[in-house]
């Protein structure tokens, strides 16, 4: 019996027409992997973007000149959930996933292969 391989690859989440297709070959590697190993997708978050999209118009209107932040809120929720996605069509054709920010990734991924030896998925 051959060995399964527990294959954690990490995304960033690139931005732009060039970063979407980058994105698209990484899914098409991992999703090749299903069935004779077990792929990881890492999603690592980016802070800017999170913390673009906290931003409140009630706090801070617009009239006030913060319409800047108003459209890169707008577009760091686009890029949000294009990685949504990203990571739910992952999960739909067999593929694990994490989304996770650099710093704080060693356990969840610690966790997450504890997890599959415990489920005897390797």
């Amino acid at each position: 019996m051959k060995q399964r391989a527990y294959a954690a690859i990490g995304l960033s989440g690139v931005r732009g027409d060039s970063g979407r297709r980058q994105t698209n070959q990484i899914e098409l590697y991992l999703t090749n992997l299903v069935g004779r190993h077990l792929p990881l997708g890492v999603m690592l978050r980016d802070h800017s973007l999170f913390d673009a999209v906290d931003y409140d118009p009630k706090e801070s209107p617009i009239a006030e000149g913060n319409d800047k932040r108003f459209w890169r809120a707008a577009a760091a929720a686009d890029i949000l959930s294009w990685r949504k996605q990203v990571l739910t069509d992952l999960e739909g054709k067999g593929v694990l996933s994490l989304d996770v920010f650099p710093e704080t990734m060693t356990a969840p991924l610690v966790n997450r292969y504890l997890e599959i030896k415990a489920r005897h998925l390797l």
